[in-house]
């Protein structure tokens, strides 16, 4: 998954999300899960400024994304790598 670091980004909040992602994965961004489901990465911009934070899961973007909602961001993707 990627995340936005961009200005916009950043000032609405990028860094908690990074950080709650981190802590929920059990990774630091560069890295990857050791089943290699997710894969964190810092990025410059994702291009949705103006709904910011925005972080990308596969080719699924979310915007106003923040740590309250990670929960249901991520329980999709973990559903269907286990199936």
């Amino acid at each position: 998954m990627h995340v936005c670091q961009g200005t916009a980004c950043h000032l609405k909040g990028a860094g908690r999300l990074t950080e709650g992602l981190s802590r929920r994965l059990g990774i630091e961004p560069g890295n990857a899960t050791p089943d290699l489901q997710f894969s964190l990465e810092k990025v410059k911009c994702l291009g949705n400024c103006d709904k910011a934070p925005v972080m990308m899961v596969d080719r699924d973007f979310y915007n106003r994304a923040g740590v309250d909602r990670l929960t249901k961001i991520l329980k999709p993707y973990r559903k269907a790598k286990e199936e």
